[in-house]
């Protein structure tokens, strides 16, 4: 069972004096930060859209500490209770670490792979480009669906970019699942457990990474906003091409 402190004690165990809290929310698609009178507010017009019988529990899953800061990564559990009233005057953060961030900021741990040739691929050959390492599985509805819009991302950006993908499965396994459904990466096999060593709990995960092979952003599944533009639907995949423009800058 996660280990969940509420606020109080959260602020108690990892805050030092002079220090502050800024927030990153899930839910912004931007590297906005919000102050606590800032959040509070963002949090409060989030309840107010909700029905009476939900509830909104802010979560941070990740916190780093600057110089004088502490940046809190937070997402939002919604409840349903049924016919029952909920009062949110007094709300409560909880602390529930998710233990793959604890790489963000920090180089990606060393791998030893293999393509779909057989041939070896260490993680060192990664260096000198950003790199864009989606986690997936051939089981995994999700990280099929996805597969079209990672494909638009790797022509937009082409060789700036290295696109990797490390599936959990099988060399042989793989290749068959390729030729009926096409998926543009450089593919790396049986990665399993290089991924339980990173700590994903859950696929499809995506890592970015700066052009030293540190991880600067990490994202679940892409999910792209469709938006009406005249008569045609336009697929905006706006988060991930801000991050990936951000580190061909760097």
């Amino acid at each position: 069972m996660k280990k969940i402190i509420i606020l109080s004690l959260f602020a108690l165990t990892i805050t030092s004096y002079g220090q502050s809290r800024y927030y990153k929310l899930s839910t912004d698609r931007t590297d906005a930060l919000y102050n606590e009178k800032d959040f509070n507010l963002q949090f409060k017009s989030m309840v107010k859209a909700l029905p009476k019988d939900y509830s909104l529990t802010p979560i941070v899953y990740h916190n780093y500490q600057t110089n004088d800061s502490i940046i809190n990564y937070v997402t939002f559990k919604k409840i349903w209770w049924g016919d029952q009233k909920i009062d949110q005057r007094n709300f409560e953060i909880v602390y529930e670490q998710d233990s793959l961030f604890l790489n963000l900021h920090k180089k990606l741990p060393e791998f030893n792979l293999v393509d779909l040739e057989g041939k070896p691929f260490n993680s060192s050959q990664l260096i000198g480009k950003p790199t864009l390492i989606n986690f997936w599985s051939i089981g995994c509805s999700g990280c099929i669906a996805e597969m079209p819009q990672l494909d638009k991302l790797k022509e937009k950006y082409g060789d700036r970019v290295n696109f990797i993908a490390i599936s959990f499965d099988p060399r042989g396994n793989v290749i068959s699942f390729l030729q009926k459904k096409p998926f543009g990466y450089f593919h790396l096999v049986s990665g399993f457990k290089y991924a339980d060593a990173l700590k994903i709990s859950a696929i499809p995960r995506n890592l970015f990474l700066d052009k030293n092979g540190y991880i600067q952003e990490i994202k679940g599944l892409l999910r792209p906003i469709s938006k009406i533009s005249g008569s045609s639907m336009i697929s905006d995949n706006l988060e991930f091409d801000r991050i990936l423009d951000k580190l061909t800058k760097l």
